[in-house]
């Protein structure tokens, strides 16, 4: 069962009246509660965007280091790229040498 209001609240009903009954009255009863957790919970991410919003403000303190290493990994890349396109050269050179290797037919020892 769902009662509709502002919010849906929802239900599980079984075949025991009284159980129902008991069931809507305690759903009932918790909405307080309920809407007192959700207002700590809007209450806390309202702080932690406050707290957001300060700390874009803020610099960032090892924005340098992290422009020469950045800077410093692009040049290791090249370089690893560069042996890379060599190793595939040479690969490319080995096959065309590399002549298919025939079994010897009507030979015997």
């Amino acid at each position: 069962m769902t009662i509709m209001g502002a919010v849906s609240h929802t239900v599980t009903l079984g075949t025991d009246t009284h159980g129902n009954i008991t069931r809507i009255n305690n759903m009932l009863e918790a909405i307080p509660d309920r809407l007192e957790q959700y207002r700590e919970q809007l209450k806390t991410i309202h702080q932690q965007m406050e707290t957001a919003k300060e700390q874009v403000d803020i610099p960032f303190e090892k924005e340098q280091e992290l422009q020469e290493k950045t800077k410093r990994l692009a040049e290791l890349n090249v370089l690893l790229n560069m042996d890379k396109r060599d190793n595939e050269m040479m690969d490319e050179q080995d096959e065309e040498n590399d002549e298919p290797k025939r079994a010897a037919v009507g030979c015997e020892r």
